[in-house]
């Protein structure tokens, strides 16, 4: 399952509307078999199990699923216009992705009409007309190891992660928030709170979270975060018009890994910051409007908390021990059972990790603004 899967970028404009997690995986699995091939390919019911994370999915299971990604990939049309030999006319045409798609199953009875069928083959062949999505590769392609894919979890974050990978040289995805909610099938009813709650905070938590795939550990995308972009308009801040992610970008250059990595520390600090800054002005907000004490006094609460993390990422230069300037970034914040807020900070020289203790936040922000860099 070490392989990696590539197809044309035109493949990830594609709205896969309906597809399951695992049927994704399938999918993408077929389109590994599938490349550099112009005849039929078959895939047995232990090949296919491959392609899943459930190693107990039974024939009869598979069936169901196959049964549904056939129905998905009968909707997934493409239609393409081209000029005819008079160049005032032109065809509009309908194809879909595979020319074949067989499934070959069993009965415990051996009549076809039984209900409990159980999956035991998958015949494909690609369209001619969309074998360039395949195998047409030259320099504008995405490519993924199809282990790394299939390891994932949620429709959401799969559908993330094929759009990331296509700009996985520049470490940076920017697309306009209609077409980024078209082609990740986000529902319309979703509001904006819902979006991030819901399906861009997990899948940036699945996406940078570390795994072990052959005996080796790796990151699908580090130092991933995102910014939404905003045009004129009504409100605070006017409309969401577009989605901005930025990662670290694929290289084996270790110095430009380095500056990457700063980089991307700095994009994320700035991100949080802003975001940290509108949410206090708003809770701020709150407080003037209202004079309910319990209010508040939450709002007091979440006021000093997001205070404290406005910190976060930030950079100190002190002196050591040896009389010499050392450069900290501040890299967590917390608070002891007396109240006393606990900054670690790690070193930007030998990445060592020391702690300071504040007894409040008028300590930490006198410190702060003497040190700050």
């Amino acid at each position: 399952m070490n392989e990696v899967v590539k197809y044309h970028n035109d493949f990830n404009k594609l709205n896969l509307n309906g597809f399951s997690e695992l049927q994704q995986n399938i999918l993408f699995g077929l389109i590994f078999a599938i490349k550099d091939k112009k005849e039929t390919i078959m895939l047995d019911y232990g090949q296919i199990k491959e392609f899943t994370k459930n190693s107990k999915l039974t024939g009869q299971e598979l069936w169901k699923q196959a049964q549904e990604l056939e129905k998905n990939l009968s909707k997934l049309d493409f239609t393409i216009i081209k000029p005819c030999e008079d160049s005032k006319i032109f065809e509009r045409a309908t194809y879909n992705l595979f020319k074949k798609f067989s499934l070959f199953y069993s009965t415990s009875d051996n009549n076809p009409d039984n209900p409990n069928k159980s999956l035991g083959q998958i015949e494909v062949k690609i369209n001619e007309e969309f074998a360039y999505l395949i195998n047409e590769l030259t320099a504008n392609f995405t490519r993924f190891e199809l282990a790394e894919f299939i390891a994932l979890s949620g429709k959401y974050t799969k559908t993330l992660y094929r759009l990331l990978k296509q700009f996985r040289s520049t470490g940076l995805l920017h697309i306009e928030w209609k077409e980024f909610l078209r082609v990740m099938d986000i529902p319309e009813s979703y509001k904006i709170c819902d979006i991030e709650r819901q399906i861009l905070k997990p899948a940036i938590k699945e996406l940078t979270a570390p795994r072990t795939l052959f005996d080796i550990k790796r990151t699908p995308f580090e130092s991933l975060s995102y910014t939404k972009i905003k045009g004129k308009g009504r409100g605070r801040g006017g409309n969401v018009i577009g989605i901005e992610f930025y990662f670290t970008p694929e290289t084996t250059n270790e110095i430009e890994q380095r500056a990457n990595k700063r980089n991307l520390e700095i994009i994320a600090q700035n991100i949080w910051c802003e975001e940290a800054r509108n949410k206090l002005k708003r809770l701020r907000d709150i407080k003037q409007k209202t004079e309910e004490p319990t209010t508040n006094q939450v709002t007091t609460e979440i006021e000093d908390e997001l205070e404290v993390d406005n910190y976060l990422y930030r950079n100190l230069r002190m002196k050591n021990r040896f009389d010499e300037y050392d450069t900290l970034k501040i890299q967590n914040i917390s608070k002891d059972e007396s109240g006393n807020i606990i900054v670690t900070l790690r070193n930007a020289d030998d990445n060592h990790i020391s702690e300071m203790i504040f007894k409040d936040l008028k300590h930490l922000e006198n410190v702060f603004n003497r040190y700050a860099i």
